[in-house]
């Protein structure tokens, strides 16, 4: 009968130690789970779509390169919409992807963004216009 009392005092003590465990390591993870689907997505097209902007264009429009760069920083979304580079939601008004579609950026010749990498970029931009917050505002009202 000893054994069964010691045998349960540690199946007792192996949950509790379990169950304490579960609680400090419950918020080691992510902390962007709290952010709702529209802005999840935002933060990832954005991700991406730097990417193809790093890879393509940041060669040529830095900060620190001043001749011929009337975009500054093409890393900086801030700088594009105040720019009107980018018109937020409006991909086909957005003067950076029409350029890009054109294939007249980049300027190198043979190098042109493929179709997804297009595709990044548009939705990039259209989603910068973020109209599912215009859609709950409305509801809201």
């Amino acid at each position: 009968m000893e054994k069964k009392t010691a045998g349960g005092s540690a199946l007792i003590l192996a949950l509790v130690v379990g169950v304490f465990l579960l609680a400090l390591f419950q918020n080691c993870s992510r902390h962007d789970e709290g952010l709702d689907p529209g802005s999840a997505y935002l933060l990832e097209i954005q991700r991406e779509a730097l990417g193809v902007l790093s890879r393509h264009c940041a060669s040529c429009h830095a900060p620190h390169i001043t001749e011929m760069n009337s975009v500054g920083d093409i890393l900086n979304p801030e700088d594009l919409i105040f720019n009107n580079f980018i018109v937020p939601g409006e991909p086909q008004n957005s003067s950076l992807y029409l350029l890009a579609i054109d294939g007249l950026m980049p300027p190198e010749p043979g190098v042109q963004l493929t179709g997804l990498e297009l595709e990044v970029l548009h939705n990039w931009i259209y989603a910068l216009g973020r109209p599912w917050e215009n859609e709950s505002d409305a509801e809201e009202e």
